[in-house]
């Protein structure tokens, strides 16, 4: 999936998005292309903030059921990992 799967575009609509990508993935493996999209460090973009907190609580609901790929450039991504503690 990429930034367009996840993030909706009415308030409220990237979690459910989210979540249900994470839900369609139970068993096997979510991969995202391109993550580093969802969230630009130091951007008020709260929809991708949304969606980068969902993906961390589902992942840590559902620890043994899925495995959630990040892929991007590496570059971007070491920015990206910074945006979430979690």
């Amino acid at each position: 999936v990429t930034r367009k799967d996840l993030i909706g575009g009415h308030h409220g609509e990237t979690a459910k998005l989210t979540s249900d990508a994470v839900k369609s993935a139970l068993g096997g493996v979510l991969f995202i292309d391109e993550a580093y999209s969802l969230r630009h460090e130091g951007s008020s973009d709260s929809a991708g903030q949304e969606c980068v907190n969902t993906l961390v609580k589902e992942s840590e609901d559902h620890a043994h059921e899925i495995v959630i790929i990040l892929a991007g450039y590496q570059k971007e991504m070491t920015t990206f990992l910074s945006t979430n503690s979690g």
